[in-house]
């Protein structure tokens, strides 16, 4: 099998019985196209006909990959990375902080997930900003702002999360193309799904390839999808569920903040 790195994908064509991909300007052909392509798939217009447009899941991800030699040097941070790889978590209402050293403790990577209400056309991954970032921390851990404060400003990404409804379908209309992974069934952080069913998706797509052969390439794909479908969408509105039930404890006590508030101005 030939691997071809440094790739950009920039066309996906379905003609015929041609199909295959544009890529560093080169016209690919192959027997079956899979577009693993990510949560900002082009083979998804292709394979839908339409342009889906994703929708924010109010809330985005600080986060940062860098050399944890500052840390070892802060009291505070230090015991994080002097001793090998680690792996802690700090959690709070509408925010979670996971850090961990890797590397034997050499580099550091973390994440902050946090509210955003920003629309998607303003852009899903920008330069993070540090003051943004201790203001949403205020309060926390010195630990946790010593890891931001210590976070080189070129090396800060906030990245948006969002998310699609369950598509119609994932396969092109004659049949060769096929959507996997996040370009199919991208997934709201609480379901904790993304890489599993991505793998799952590549077993189940290699085996019904495998027994199908080059011929029947299009029932391999409608097998495919007719085996995977309707776990994958269940899996998503799971995800959907459990965002509701960490909110509705929040919405709950809003409501009976506004019901005492009415009863008192009604007495007064």
């Amino acid at each position: 099998m030939e691997i071809r790195l440094g790739q950009k994908v920039t066309e996906f064509f379905e003609d015929g019985s041609r199909v295959g991909v544009v890529s560093n300007g080169e016209r690919i052909v192959g027997d079956v196209v899979l577009g693993a392509d990510s949560v900002r798939s082009k083979a998804r217009e292709l394979v839908l006909g339409y342009d889906d447009k994703p929708k924010p899941s109010g809330y985005a991800v600080y986060r940062a990959w860098m050399s944890s030699d500052e840390l070892a040097k802060n009291d505070l941070t230090k015991d994080l990375v002097i001793n090998g790889d680690t792996h802690t978590g700090w959690l709070g209402p509408d925010i979670h902080f996971l850090a961990a050293s890797i590397k034997g403790g050499k580099e550091f990577s973390w994440v902050c997930t946090h509210k955003d209400d920003r629309g998607v056309d303003e852009g899903w991954s920008e330069p993070g900003d540090h003051a943004d970032a201790v203001k949403i921390l205020e309060g926390w851990d010195p630990a946790v702002h010593a890891i931001v404060q210590a976070t080189p400003p070129e090396k800060l990404v906030d990245w948006k999360l969002v998310y699609r409804d369950p598509l119609p379908t994932w396969t092109s209309p004659q049949g060769r193309i096929a959507l996997i992974g996040d370009a199919a069934h991208p997934f709201l952080p609480t379901s904790i799904q993304g890489a599993s069913q991505a793998m799952e998706d590549g077993a189940c797509i290699a085996v019904c390839l495998q027994l199908a052969g080059k011929d029947k390439v299009g029932n391999a794909l409608r097998a495919y999808e007719k085996i995977r479908y309707e776990r994958v969408k269940a899996v998503q509105k799971t995800g959907e569920k459990s965002r509701r039930s960490a909110e509705e404890p929040l919405l709950l006590q809003n409501r009976l903040t506004i019901l005492r508030s009415a009863r008192q101005m009604a007495q007064s």
